[in-house]
């Protein structure tokens, strides 16, 4: 999610509203008023959530393709293994799998990053309703807690991020934030 659009991007935007009756944020986000934090927490969150989503589906995609090519045409699933030409229907197909997997990878990689900054944020220094508001309370952790808990492995909660995904953004933020809060618990028993 880009929380600066440019000159260009914000017309965009505002003839997309404006065609579509949307409501696509075209402002910066002001970080100290509560609502634009909770804002930008929800879509961040989201995005991670959703292409992670997408690339966990592209991926068991390509690896149920491969069982079907080994099955249904075996002699070309070896060229395939062997780095041999193969048909360049199952080539193209293969190859369009492979790079769908990949740049959503990259996508997903970089919500991550953004996710990580803004729930650390979030549980160290946002107003309380900002995560009221998300999670249902409020919940903060120590700094030498983020580091584990920002992995997000989500190991105690017995979560996986693609089990967060929902089909509304708020119901996905609120699922993530109330995972992190039974990780931070769970961790804070172990101690």
């Amino acid at each position: 999610m880009e929380l600066f659009l440019t000159a260009e991007d914000r017309k965009r935007v505002e003839k997309l509203n404006l065609a579509l009756g949307t409501r696509y944020r075209t402002t910066p986000y002001d970080f100290n008023n509560p609502g634009d934090f909770a804002e930008a927490l929800i879509l961040i969150t989201a995005e991670y959530v959703d292409f992670s989503y997408y690339w966990g589906e592209v991926s068991n995609v390509s690896e149920c393709l491969d069982e079907s090519i080994e099955t249904f045409y075996p002699a070309e699933w070896q060229r395939l293994a062997l780095g041999e030409a193969a048909r360049k229907d199952i080539i193209s197909t293969v190859n369009s799998l492979r790079s769908a997997d990949t740049a959503l990878f990259k996508l997903a990689e970089k919500a991550e990053k953004q996710c990580r900054e803004i729930w650390g944020l979030a549980m160290t220094c946002a107003p309380d309703e900002v995560l009221v508001e998300i999670c249902g309370q409020a919940f903060r952790a120590e700094p030498e807690e983020l580091a584990q808990l920002l992995t997000f492995d989500f190991e105690y909660s017995c979560q996986d991020i693609v089990d967060m995904w929902q089909y509304s953004v708020e119901e996905t933020a609120g699922h993530f934030g109330r995972a992190l809060e039974v990780e931070l618990d769970a961790m804070r028993q172990l101690r």
